[in-house]
């Protein structure tokens, strides 16, 4: 009621269903195009989620998807949606995540 629980996440093992995790390192040409590009992720049933940052990329998006190949049709996409935005992506594939804090602890 006081809005401090704002939502439970149950965490699945995505390997036994298929897919793998990406994380993609975005830097653009054209920043002016960031909330576009941010907006046109976010439709994306793939994306897992996104961080704007600053210093190393603009944008960083993690997909959750059925392979390289569905990776590089997400990218693919996104150059042809916005051409001329994009400076250059870097991907990885996520083998093991360690820790995954939703919540902060604070003492």
């Amino acid at each position: 009621k006081t809005g401090i629980i704002q939502g439970i996440r149950t965490e699945f093992d995505i390997s036994k269903l298929g897919y793998q995790q990406f994380k993609v390192d975005i830097d653009l040409k054209d920043y002016s195009k960031i909330d576009a590009i941010t907006n046109y992720l976010k439709q994306n049933p793939h994306l897992f989620y996104i961080t704007k940052t600053a210093g190393h990329a603009d944008l960083e998006p993690t997909f959750r998807v059925q392979g390289l190949n569905q990776m590089h049709e997400i990218m693919d996409d996104l150059n042809r949606r916005f051409p001329g935005t994009i400076k250059n992506y870097n991907y990885f594939y996520v083998t093991e995540m360690h820790k995954l804090d939703y919540m902060p602890v604070f003492f």
